[in-house]
């Protein structure tokens, strides 16, 4: 008898209140796997954090190929997952190992056999999956911004502060055991005879730490946290989201004055940077170390004898500065063990990974109609949202003119109509930037766009002809990630084209549509 796994899982208290509990999913699994051999059934809670989802997502998969697993159960697609890396593991797993992808509400099975067709569905629903999980992302945001104009931070506050209360009660807080420090520091360094090194080692000494989260320990304070800590907004008042600056409705540290002082000293004190004399290394923001997941950084260094000058990549060994023996312990060196990378290595495998791109026709055509469609649902979007603006807009404009009018009633003071027109001017500045913003995604939104379609014909020989800042330009648009790992190099490509690469070897491999 065929062994299976069931995956279950719920996302929100009204599926639970709909029947979408663990226990009837499980129950309708079971029923479904009768002629299987069912070894363990995954659960997943609603309230589980997203890291955790992909962890226990992981532990899963893990199991499937230890154990030689037949079939995965799971009632929908949506239900199995909602991250295209998810899906992408997914159908590693069908092509690597044999496994099979029973979807119960449709009564699809995904597996090596199916029709090309059935995988390019599969392939379909993944990207349904994730443009939900955008949507999801976009309201989100919408709704931090909202909270983020009156004041309220929709964010992790930085030292010094602490965030209070549940979703619908949330505040911000003075952090009573470090902000007196904080408050210290940057009087300290206002009055001058400090440097950063000279203060962090104070700080340190005073008893002050960055407060522990979910994912870091609490630890002592570096010269880099404290450069960051002096730079920060926050402390005077004002925090930044989505890309515009707010004024909070929480207690200062520090006033306007002082934190300005303290700017000027900072910029006084440090070393400028001469930005023409930085060198340019084109594969830095992608690669990842597969060993300690830091990024990788680059230099330029003299040949043997003095001939010639060589690009490398390594790893930072980032994990040193919060544990200085994090390598030894992992593994066994004082540093992180990544070796260096040669930037023509790095080159030489991107270029041919590209190279195994195929197209045709049917693929090119599909290709268009998505993003014919995405245009439209962004346009559409972009109509809603500017259109909510708009009427925003008119409502602060409407609040101020009766404001004036109040004033000449008599009915305001003038430090009160003042105090108002100010924060509808605020208001009115920020709505105009988000209108500005607005018009500005959908532009580049359309020319990431066209130079998908750009790229769909002859990508390869256009990288390979391309100098560095080009090709820079290209992986812009292709590339999500490369990870190293001994004398590997894992690539990554962005949506659309990892799918693009997946099905362009099947059709490749096995002929034309639908066979």
């Amino acid at each position: 008898m065929k062994t299976a796994v069931l995956f279950v899982r719920t996302s929100t208290q009204d599926q639970y209140e709909r029947g979408f509990s663990p226990e009837s999913q499980k129950k309708i699994l079971q029923e479904a796997a009768k002629n299987h051999d069912v070894v363990r059934t995954f659960s997943l809670a609603e309230s589980a954090k997203i890291s955790e989802r992909r962890k226990q997502f992981h532990e899963m998969v893990q199991f499937v190929k230890e154990n030689m697993v037949d079939a995965i159960f799971a009632l929908s697609h949506d239900r199995l997952a909602r991250h295209y890396k998810d899906f992408a593991t997914l159908q590693s797993l069908i092509d690597d190992n044999g496994v099979s992808i029973v979807l119960v509400e449709s009564n699809k099975t995904v597996s090596k056999d199916s029709p090309i067709s059935d995988r390019f569905l599969f392939q379909i629903l993944a990207a349904l999956a994730e443009a939900d999980n955008r949507k999801r992302s976009a309201d989100t945001k919408r709704g931090m911004a909202q909270a983020a104009s009156t004041g309220n931070v929709p964010h992790l506050v930085p030292n010094g502060y602490l965030n209070v209360g549940d979703e619908k009660t949330r505040s911000v807080i003075v952090d009573e055991k470090r902000a007196p420090l904080i408050k210290w520091a940057f009087e300290a360094y206002a009055e001058g005879g400090w440097s950063l090194t000279k203060m962090a080692a104070e700080l340190n000494a005073r008893g002050l730490t960055f407060k522990p989260s979910a994912k870091r320990p609490e630890r002592p304070i570096t010269d880099g946290n404290l450069y960051k800590t002096l730079t920060n907004r926050f402390y005077a008042g004002e925090f930044k989201s989505g890309g515009t600056w707010h004024k909070g409705n929480y207690q200062t540290l520090v006033s306007g004055e002082v934190w300005q002082k303290v700017q000027s000293r900072l910029n006084d004190n440090l070393t400028a940077s001469h930005p023409e004399t930085k060198k340019f290394f084109a594969f830095r923001p992608y690669l990842k170390c597969g060993f300690c997941h830091c990024s990788l950084t680059a230099a330029e260094m003299p040949g043997r004898h003095g001939k010639g000058h060589f690009r490398y990549y390594f790893c930072t060994s980032g994990k040193r500065r919060v544990d200085a023996d994090w390598y030894k312990k992992k593994f066994g060196t004082v540093r992180c063990p990544q070796r260096h990378w040669k930037e023509a290595e790095i080159d030489e495998a991107i270029k041919k990974e590209i190279g195994k791109l195929y197209l045709d026709d049917v693929i090119v055509g599909e290709v268009k109609k998505q993003l014919k469609e995405t245009d439209e649902r962004q346009d559409k979007y972009e109509r809603r949202e500017l259109l909510r603006l708009e009427k925003e807009r008119t409502r602060k404009r409407t609040h101020l003119k009766l404001s004036y009018r109040d004033r000449l009633d008599g009915m305001l003071s003038v430090a009160d109509y003042s105090e108002i027109q100010t924060g509808i001017q605020n208001d009115l500045d920020r709505i105009e930037q988000d209108i500005k913003k607005l018009s500005q995604q959908n532009l580049k939104a359309r020319e990431q766009g066209s130079q998908v379609i750009e790229l769909l014909n002859g990508v390869a020989k256009i990288y390979a002809k391309a100098d560095m800042e080009t090709k820079h330009e290209i992986l812009g648009v292709l590339l999500e990630r490369v990870v190293a790992r001994g004398n590997d190099l894992f690539i990554t490509f962005k949506e659309p084209f990892d799918t693009l690469f997946d099905l362009g070897q099947m059709f490749k491999d096995k002929g034309k549509w639908g066979e």
